[in-house]
């Protein structure tokens, strides 16, 4: 069974889109709760299907709850800054 810190690199390194995901902080208030499908990114956003809608959220001024299997695992939008292709390149501090 992998730990939490393996699950978070896994999801940090690989494509995020097709996650369900729910914003469980962020700047703006009213997203905070709302889950959805990632349907794409750019290096500071993430287009998420919510309901139906499209929507684009900022990654740096919010966390991510990422389900994998029966884990839930909280993410930082900062850690997702950039796409999967350079953050699989980068070192992940104290890691």
């Amino acid at each position: 069974m992998s730990s939490n810190k393996e699950v978070t690199r896994s999801i940090l390194q690989n494509d995020i889109s097709g996650h369900q995901v729910t914003v469980s902080d962020h700047s703006d208030p009213n997203l905070i709760g709302i889950t959805g499908v990632i349907l794409s990114e750019t290096r500071n956003m993430v287009e998420m299907n919510i309901e139906g809608k499209s929507c684009m959220i900022s990654k740096v001024n919010g966390s991510f709850t990422f389900s994998s299997g029966e884990r839930l695992v909280t993410i930082s939008g900062k850690l997702l800054i950039g796409t999967h292709a350079k953050r699989g390149k980068k070192k992940l501090r104290g890691w």
